[in-house]
């Protein structure tokens, strides 16, 4: 980026093209654009998303780079069955709505967005927080949080961003709130603590922050920015009236009822066939349809699209005034990298943090990471069939039926696959497992059975689970390394916990062998 003709054309088209984005987002809102595409630095403001000066600085700075390297710069969207889009098309879930916003104007400046949705319904956070990089992956520069309805306790949503923060990028936090009326109110808030009533994710991103860390925050229900109260949907007719994005998006009747059927009609355009017009699988009343996943997704990417734009007009002034190269303080992020990871040092050694309330997360660490494989999709690691020892086991079978699901419906398309191995009574699985440093590995069949793989000696009583009798008695035996492991703590969700002295591991290298003598499932692989 140091020839003054190479770079003039690209601002140029890096400018026009954010100029066409937001043309996009103002014929599609009207005169409610500002309502969905101005950000504010503090949520008092009344604006759809909002970013401290200083997040918000340090962000222009990554785009910046971004720019200048040609690196790619990648947002993950992680969340429950709303955020997957179940019920709706692949390109519509609001991962896709914010690629569209800022996809094209990245492009034109020769930077790749990748844009992740690995959101997974009917599940908590923490098999996804505790797989962390195998799961959304370790290159992200921004993830956003919206698992209000499934993991929005303060202790998970603790465990989920702690995990966030000590990736290598330490990425740029980003909230969606769903009780957004509480936000102004705890903005004023002259104490920033911990409580057992912490609002998330507010509460946490307002304290992470406290300490240095950067967090954004985006709006998550349309009735906070007005589109409840000035752009419903009185008729078929009157919608045509109304801009794109606000038709269908909120119906009531002349006389202020609630006029549901109307928008019923017009929430999902996704179908499993022609014949049977069956509606795609997850079209259900608590999920949202492709226009309210629009709104979010324009939300979102309209807070990005703000950055970028200041990106390039800083790009833009400092070449009129300034010989190329482009001054390194304005594009190089290695000091903001250096004080993220202090920020995420200071918050990671609070010993009184929601995340330690919980015994199970405080077992697994609130302050490590794992390295893991899965059979879960999407994912971006290693599977558990591919730390399989061939010719060494026998008795365990990889379940595809999750999988086959996919092809019942390719109109809906959204990867949400809970693969897991499943094993026959005296079966024995071995697995090689890279860089084990700590000697901890932990074994769990979270979203697929509540069965415990327990290689210990004591039995933690039965658990009953939808009519069925789990014992939780020893059912296994567990080889490290070709020494019997004693060690054996339960964590969450029926995870299983071994733990030996790192010394006594021949090599980071080590086989772990399983042996069952009652049938289990194994989703997760997690070993330090």
């Amino acid at each position: 980026q140091a020839n003054p003709h190479q770079v003039n054309h690209l601002l140029d088209r890096g400018l026009r093209a954010i100029f066409a984005a937001r043309q996009t987002l103002r014929n599609t809102w009207g005169d409610w654009y500002g309502k969905v595409a101005s950000v504010a630095s503090n949520p008092t403001q009344g604006a759809p998303s909002f970013i401290s000066d200083e997040a918000r600085e340090a962000t222009v700075r990554r785009l910046l780079h971004a720019v200048m390297t040609s690196a790619p710069y990648t947002i993950v969207l992680a969340g429950h069955s709303a955020v997957h889009a179940s019920g709706n098309h692949f390109n519509q879930s609001y991962s896709h709505w914010l690629h569209e916003v800022l996809g094209p104007p990245l492009a034109a400046v020769g930077v790749q967005l990748v844009t992740r949705n690995h959101a997974m319904g009917g599940l908590s956070s923490i098999h996804r927080s505790a797989c962390f990089a195998a799961s959304y992956g370790a290159d992200l520069d921004a993830i956003l949080w919206d698992y209000g309805m499934t993991g929005g306790g303060v202790s998970e949503a603790d465990y989920f961003f702690r995990q966030a923060m000590q990736q290598p990028r330490r990425p740029l936090l980003v909230g969606f709130q769903p009780d957004h009326g509480r936000v102004p109110a705890l903005s004023q808030a002259t104490k920033i603590s911990y409580n057992k009533s912490t609002s998330v994710p507010w509460g946490l991103l307002r304290f992470y922050e406290s300490a240095g860390y950067h967090t954004a925050y985006v709006v998550g229900a349309p009735e906070t920015v007005a589109l409840y109260r000035d752009g419903v949907t009185m008729s078929i007719e009157q919608a045509a009236t109304l801009p794109p994005g606000l038709r269908f998006l909120h119906c009531i009747s002349e006389n202020r009822q609630v006029l549901t059927p109307v928008c019923n009609t017009y929430k999902y355009d996704c179908n499993c066939g022609v014949e049977k017009a069956k509606h795609c699988s997850g079209a259900a009343s608590w999920h949202p349809g492709w226009r309210y996943h629009r709104l979010r997704g324009h939300m979102a990417g309209a807070l990005f699209l703000d950055m970028l734009e200041s990106a390039l007009t800083i790009f833009q002034e400092e070449v009129h005034v300034q010989a190329l190269p482009l001054t390194n303080a304005l594009w190089h992020i290695h000091e903001d990298l250096a004080n993220l990871e202090r920020a995420a040092g200071i918050i990671l050694r609070n010993p009184d943090s929601p995340c330690h309330w919980d015994s199970s997360l405080k077992k697994l660490g609130c302050s490590v990471t794992y390295q893991c494989a899965t059979e879960f999709l999407p994912s971006v690691g290693a599977t558990i069939e591919s730390l399989i020892v061939p010719k060494k086991g026998e008795g365990w079978t990889l379940d595809t039926g999750w999988r086959n699901k996919m092809h019942e419906c390719p109109a809906g398309g959204n990867p949400n696959v809970r693969g897991f191995y499943y094993s026959q009574s005296e079966s024995t699985l071995v697995l090689r497992l890279n860089g084990v440093r700590d000697g901890i590995v932990v074994l769990a069949p979270w979203g697929v059975s509540p069965c415990l793989i327990n290689w210990g000696t004591t039995s933690f009583g039965p658990d009953l689970i939808k009519g069925k009798n789990f014992t939780n008695n020893p059912n296994a035996e567990l080889w490290l390394d070709g020494t019997r492991v004693s060690s054996f703590e339960r964590g969450p969700s029926y995870a299983s916990i071994a733990q030996v002295q790192h010394t006594a591991l021949k090599s980071s290298v080590v086989e772990l062998r399983l042996r069952m003598s009652l049938p289990c499932a194994l989703s997760h692989v997690l070993w330090r």
